[in-house]
């Protein structure tokens, strides 16, 4: 009940805040601040309406193209990136990918490319556009170590262990697995390293190496419930099931 009433406020809070930009909305002048107040509205409503995003960002586009506004272009067009891709329309969330690295390479922002660079990877890599991903993780890989982005790099060295296992080229999956959570624990970036483990045991489990899989998903439980990832904690134990009814099986 506490948990229930606990997010009831929240809700409310919520959308009293969201009322409030839009109010401010109505008397805000055509300016910087307008502009800066469109992004505010619709990153709120990325997660509970996309049109409604989609709608407020088209808003912040038309306003930065009058304005001229170039500093807020990029956060923009990442914006639709991410807008595109909740609502599964890959395409276009491609095609503001590479608008924006387009002004992340005018704004010489190495930040911002890695940035598009990260999310191009993940968008071919959901089109099944594996050559296309791998050599947007490698050119984002590149960027990543080079401004020493230490919160984003185990991620990709997780998700490029996917993308090998998938392309049955097993010791680079393992390879970029170990390596991935190996930075995580390095960085503190506990999201990349779960993410690192989850791949590595799959790739482990996938290839009939139960026995070097068995610890990393038990590993990635007790990581998991430490830091409170739920997926984590449900892949290791959906994994570890599987794991151990076939070892019985065996038998």
């Amino acid at each position: 009940m506490v948990a229930f009433l606990g997010f009831f406020f929240q809700g409310i809070a919520q959308d009293n805040e969201m009322n409030e930009m839009l109010i401010e909305l109505q008397k805000t002048k055509e300016d910087s601040n307008r502009i800066i107040l469109l992004h505010d509205i619709q990153a709120g409503y990325l997660d509970v309406d996309n049109d409604s995003a989609l709608y407020y960002n088209k808003q912040a586009e038309a306003l930065i193209n009058k304005l001229q506004a170039e500093i807020y272009r990029y956060n923009c067009y990442h914006a639709f990136v991410k807008i595109y891709h909740a609502k599964f329309d890959t395409e276009n969330a491609v095609v503001y990918c590479l608008k924006g690295i387009d002004v992340a390479a005018k704004n010489k922002n190495d930040f911002q490319r890695a940035n598009s660079y990260r999310a191009l990877f993940s968008l071919y890599f959901n089109l099944r556009k594996r050559d296309s991903a791998i050599k947007y993780a490698a050119y984002a890989m590149d960027l990543t170590e080079k401004i020493n982005d230490t919160s984003n790099i185990a991620t990709m060295y997780g998700n490029l262990s996917r993308i090998y296992n998938e392309m049955d080229l097993y010791d680079k999956a393992i390879d970029f697995g170990k390596k991935g959570i190996e930075l995580g624990q390095q960085y503190k970036d506990y999201k990349g390293m779960l993410i690192s483990m989850n791949n590595l045991g799959n790739c482990l489990m996938g290839i009939n190496r139960e026995p070097e899989a068995i610890p990393v998903f038990e590993n990635l439980l007790l990581e998991g419930q430490k830091h409170k990832r739920t997926r984590s904690v449900l892949n290791a134990l959906i994994n570890l099931g599987i794991l151990y009814f076939n070892m019985a099986d065996e038998q």
